[in-house]
């Protein structure tokens, strides 16, 4: 049967030699405003970043602990986003419900913010969903909600992972990492 969608480079990015993935992909999101590039969060805590041109990410950060800092004992990662109106800056929120925030203009080695969204005892067996809205609340910056179960946490993000900036120096800043 015919189909709606054209296919662009299937499969280029299903094996990846470099590159060992040794757990499931989580989400894909794709830059909104340098659409070349997108975020892979994979199940076991490493989040990439590529290039539609390359089969190879970019850029791989390893596992996550609640301190941002890496090594033993992380959490898998639910899902990776970009920010919606800074095209440098992402988002990670893995299963202990804690967010990493990227600004790669800052720091393109770890996590410049990585604080818990949720003050719960105990939140093993809920499922997270990091969302980022799309609209802008011009006095105070984008809002990010996570939902545990049936609970919603909304927050604004600060000017500070909400600025604009040119694509010329968005695509300067990911070309140098």
């Amino acid at each position: 049967s015919p189909t709606q969608f054209e296919t662009l480079n299937e499969n280029v990015f299903s094996e990846l030699p470099g590159f060992a993935r040794s757990s499931p992909a989580v989400s894909i999101d794709f830059n909104s405003i340098i659409t070349d590039y997108f975020l892979v969060a994979y199940r076991d805590g490493k989040v990439a970043l590529f290039n539609v041109a390359n089969a190879l990410p970019v850029k791989v950060w390893e596992a996550f602990t609640a301190t941002g800092s890496y090594g033993s004992g992380h959490a898998p990662v639910s899902k990776a986003v970009w920010s919606t109106s800074c095209p440098v800056v992402f988002f990670v929120l893995d299963e202990r419900h804690n967010l990493y925030v990227y600004d790669l203009a800052e720091d393109s080695e770890f996590p410049v913010v990585s604080e818990p969204m949720h003050s719960y005892e105990d939140l093993s067996d809920s499922e997270s969903q990091l969302c980022l809205s799309s609209t802008h609340i011009q006095a105070n910056g984008t809002s990010l909600a996570t939902c545990v179960g049936s609970s919603i946490s909304l927050r604004t993000v600060k000017q500070r992972f909400s600025r604009s900036m040119s694509s010329d120096e968005a695509l300067g800043i990911l070309l140098s990492i």
